[in-house]
């Protein structure tokens, strides 16, 4: 695996063709490479370090701040706000303000602004195939091992939850036997996720410690004016995503508690849960799922709030169908481009905002194919991982908690109550929110609320919402307000 400077000199060089190669890249990256003759810029697929362009012709102006690209007369683009609308997050390379492009993850951007896909999630259907069990759990040792001899003897911090991704990280250190390992739980008191994350840790004989989010001293964290969360806002959203709190009020105690070594590398387990299957479930969707199905289920069961996105979803999913792409792939694969790399996936720049590394083992190129190529037999209901993971991995480290699967009724269920959700009057749902998260985000986006409320966004502070939607419209409007600011500066 190449270190950031054997990348770029990989990639110091002015034929395109160079460039395609990228397909063989592994790990988180961005490249920019600008020369006389030739630039070009790439992102890897989980966007670690977004990058955002504008294109004037044959010049192209890139910067990874994309508020130092706003022209004063800048107004924001419609489809990248219906987009944010629709899921807190701008895809397909739009922002929120209309003339800067991000680039997009997998994809390279050359001189003239067109943006090349290197890498695909979605497999064909010859492509498909099942591995053992042991086959998997080297592919594992291989991504860990790797990511061992990036971080060396440096701290590696783990945010635990009851999951099993992040289960996963923390027996998998355990095995390659890493012992300076920091465990962290951050949420409400008293959920279900702090007995187990305990547990897990201290039969691993790692340091878990508890973070509590709800409290006031957290809240004071959050809110404009508040000069850190200024300068976080704008950074974790990069005028495209929203902004996650409950890691940003994390990491800051943890630094406050002197829990941090300067060097210290966060490995969250983001995004095992969907590759191994679990969205399809959510969705109910199976290989006999029709195309269009499909975008109802990622735009009513994926996209959290507005669902005005399923005819641009269907067409995205169609082309790639049309391509060969095996069905549930294609679905998978819109997920991972878009929800994962733009909302999960970025939810890690948290630790990145404070100066700390990250690594994401599971978007490493090997665990992708895996995945990527399980039929949906071994998806649904995590079959494979299930299988794999169990007996070879929780079962020997003593940490094989039960897994409760999910029925068929209990996601149909869900589907039925989120496409009410859409077509109810909000004023039916006063006091039907719940707003007692078990990771403590609503008490943390109270000073967000009372914003919204004093600024018109919202009537008042009972205003039937969901945290998330509370934080979606929040970035948004300070998007607004900066786009405003510039126009009235350019009038005086």
């Amino acid at each position: 695996m190449l270190d950031a400077s054997g990348l770029a000199a990989a990639f110091d060089t002015d034929s395109e063709q160079a460039w395609q190669q990228l397909v063989e890249a592994n790990g988180l990256f961005a490249i920019v490479r600008s020369s006389e003759h030739f630039a070009a810029a790439a992102l890897s697929p989980s966007r670690p370090f977004p990058l955002y362009f504008r294109a004037d012709g044959n010049e192209l102006s890139l910067s990874d701040d994309p508020y130092s690209l706003i022209r004063p007369g800048d107004t924001e683009d419609p489809v990248g706000v219906k987009e944010y609308m629709a899921s807190a997050a701008a895809i397909d390379g739009h922002t929120l303000v209309g003339g800067i492009a991000e680039v997009r993850p997998g994809f390279y951007v050359t001189a003239d602004g067109i943006q090349h896909q290197f890498f695909d999630y979605a497999v064909r259907p010859e492509q498909i195939r099942t591995p053992g069990g042991d086959e998997a759990l080297a592919v594992f040792e291989r991504a860990f091992g790797r990511l061992l001899r990036s971080v060396g003897s440096r701290q590696i911090v783990v945010p635990l939850t009851s999951g099993l991704d992040s289960r996963i990280v923390v027996c998998m250190l355990k095995r390659l036997g890493h012992t300076n390992v920091l465990c962290y739980t951050a949420g409400r008191p008293g959920n279900l996720e702090l007995e187990v994350a305990s547990m897990v840790a201290g039969r691993l004989g790692f340091r878990w410690v508890y973070v509590d989010t709800t409290t006031s001293q957290m809240q004071s964290l959050v809110g404009s004016g508040v000069e850190m969360f200024e300068r976080y806002q704008r950074y974790m959203g990069g005028l495209v995503s929203f902004v996650y709190l409950f890691e940003y009020v994390a990491v800051s105690k943890l630094r406050a508690d002197g829990l941090l070594d300067d060097d210290a590398v966060f490995v969250p387990g983001h995004s095992l849960d969907l590759f191994a299957g679990s969205h399809l479930g959510k969705c109910a969707v199976s290989n006999r799922s029709s195309l269009g199905s499909m975008a109802s289920a990622i735009n009513y069961d994926i996209n959290e709030f507005a669902p005005t996105q399923k005819v641009e979803i269907l067409t995205d999913i169609r082309r790639k169908a049309d391509e060969g792409f095996d069905r549930v792939s294609v679905f998978t694969d819109y997920i991972v481009r878009n929800r994962l790399a733009h909302n999960i996936a970025n939810s890690a720049r948290a630790y990145d905002f404070y100066g700390y590394e990250v690594r994401l083992p599971f978007w490493d190129t090997e665990v992708l194919r895996l995945f990527s190529a399980l039929p949906y037999e071994e998806l649904y209901q995590r079959a494979f991982f299930r299988r794999m993971a169990y007996p070879l991995v929780y079962a020997p480290a003593g940490v094989d908690v039960p897994f409760n699967a999910k029925t068929w009724r209990f996601y149909m269920n869900g589907k039925l109550r989120k496409r009410l959700k859409a077509i109810i009057p909000r004023r039916w749902l006063r006091g039907r929110i719940d707003r007692h998260d078990i990771v403590g985000e609503y008490d943390l986006a109270l000073p967000l609320l009372r914003e919204l409320v004093e600024a018109g966004v919202y009537p008042d502070a009972d205003y039937p919402c969901s945290v998330n939607e509370v934080i979606k419209d929040y970035y948004l409007m300070r998007v607004r307000r900066h786009l405003h600011t510039l126009r009235s500066q350019t009038r005086d």
